[in-house]
């Protein structure tokens, strides 16, 4: 999971409160009304369209490229399907592109960081789980009068939610990575701090830990730090008593080896946060 600044890329029209003719509006206006709610609007390709390119294909909790296996599930981080959040359905900032595994509750082997081991076969997956601290938040008095993009948003600004949200938490720094690619918690994290517990509440209930994914992670891990060493295993080469042609070669390699390396900081890579984190750890001191 990395922080994605959700202003990069434009809402939709289809999501715009402020205009009454717009879609959102549209199916709020109807969902007010009607005895069984309908829930169309986050569906519509622009939205599919703009959270691809604001996660760059990737899942929004588990940075893994969802697009090369399955379609994309557009997930409401606050539940649409109950009620308790159904007036969010369309709005833009409670939506995130989503691989099936973290969105929907399905079984999975999971890997244990408290035990170092994998556990038995249990349900991991998001679905309509959205545990909060203190009181939740419940659709506005006079919603339909009053329906804006803004006081949409305002609607939920005092709730304290459990589970993160990678485009208003800043979690670059809240999980660290162990050497088989499991995701845990970062040690600079305070013991019995609300972050603490938020970080391991979404490992657990998102399923960060599954086997699959520990298993794409390592994979990539493991292509990252045979490119590291190399690096350290050609860097005191350069120091020997070598031609002028086979120090030209050298340098040649390592910068071919470096640009490799750095795209897997790039936020297209599946990832990308593990992999920063081991790149700063293993290769910065030797450079």
């Amino acid at each position: 999971m990395r922080y994605v600044d959700r202003s990069k890329v434009r809402m939709p029209a289809c999501l715009d409160f402020d205009v009454s003719s717009s879609k959102a509006r549209k199916e709020l206006a109807h969902n007010l009304k009607a005895k069984k709610r309908l829930f169309r609007c986050y569906k519509d390709d622009t939205v599919k369209y703009a959270l691809e390119s604001l996660f760059h294909g990737k899942c929004a909790y588990c940075e893994t490229r969802y697009n090369a296996h399955h379609p994309v599930d557009i997930e409401h981080y606050r539940p649409k399907n109950s009620d308790k959040y159904w007036w969010l359905a369309a709005v833009w900032e409670n939506l995130l592109p989503s691989c099936i595994d973290c969105n929907r509750v399905r079984r999975h082997k999971h890997f244990d960081y408290k035990l170092n081991s994998y556990t038995r076969v249990k349900n991991s997956g998001k679905g309509c789980s959205f545990p909060v601290i203190g009181t939740r938040a419940y659709a506005p008095v006079g919603i339909d009068k009053r329906a804006s993009s803004e006081k949409m948003r305002l609607s939920i600004v005092k709730e304290q939610p459990i589970l993160l949200n990678p485009t208003l938490d800043n979690v670059d720094n809240w999980f660290s990575f162990n050497h088989r690619g499991a995701i845990l918690p970062s040690p600079e994290l305070k013991f019995g701090s609300v972050t603490l517990e938020r970080v391991e509440k979404t490992i657990r209930i998102i399923g960060l830990n599954r086997l699959g994914l520990v298993s794409s992670r390592n994979e990539v891990l493991l292509n990252l730090e045979f490119l590291i060493y190399i690096v350290k295993e050609i860097i005191p080469l350069l120091k020997q008593d070598l031609s002028e042609h086979h120090i030209a070669l050298l340098h040649e390699l390592l910068v071919y080896i470096f640009r490799h390396i750095k795209t897997f900081e790039d936020d297209t890579h599946p990832y990308s946060t593990m992999c920063r984190q081991i790149i700063k750890k293993k290769l910065a001191p030797i450079i």
